[in-house]
């Protein structure tokens, strides 16, 4: 699980010497998938509730409390309701017919994880379907801004369908 800030806002007014009186930072709280959303919510909130962000440290004699006596505070906010992780059965008869194929193919197969937010695969999984992914491509290209494969890779990705199709029809 990881927090990841995206894009830190303040008003475009304050002089460049001066400390903002309020900043924004926005950003992903990305979970594995074998976790509850609506607890780590919960969990998250009580602990940014409870934060007192005087004991944190800093630099300077301010410690993020004014000569007024304003201190600084967290307000925890969700853009969404959140979108569930997937996580695939590497029990499962889909994960065999995707290793079989791969294999087949490829002559090896090499499974691998990486985790993202895939709702309606963890819908269906729920549902009782058995449901694996898999892709075809450079993973160094993975959600870059250039992403891209190798015409090779969709040939070799075509005919790893066609063998999971044949391998499935076995089951």
């Amino acid at each position: 699980t990881t927090m990841k800030p995206i894009q830190w806002a303040y008003p475009s007014r304050a002089p460049s010497s001066t400390i903002p009186h309020t900043a924004t930072i926005s950003g992903d709280i990305r979970m594995s998938p074998f976790y509850n959303i609506a607890e780590i919510r919960e969990e998250i909130r009580l602990f940014a509730n409870s934060l007192d962000v005087t004991k944190l440290g800093g630099r300077g004699p301010s410690q993020y409390t004014l000569a007024d006596g304003t201190k600084g505070t967290v307000k925890l906010e969700y853009a969404g309701p959140g979108l569930r992780g997937y996580a695939a059965d590497v029990r499962g008869q889909a994960f065999d017919v995707i290793v079989k194929a791969v294999k087949e193919v490829l002559g090896e197969a090499k499974p691998y994880s990486v985790t993202g937010s895939l709702p309606c695969i963890a819908d269906l999984r729920d549902e009782g379907f058995d449901v694996c992914c898999t892709g075809f491509g450079l993973m160094s290209y993975y959600h870059a801004n250039n992403e891209r494969a190798k015409i090779s890779d969709f040939h070799n990705g075509f005919k790893i369908v066609v063998a999971m199709i044949n391998h499935a029809e076995v089951l």
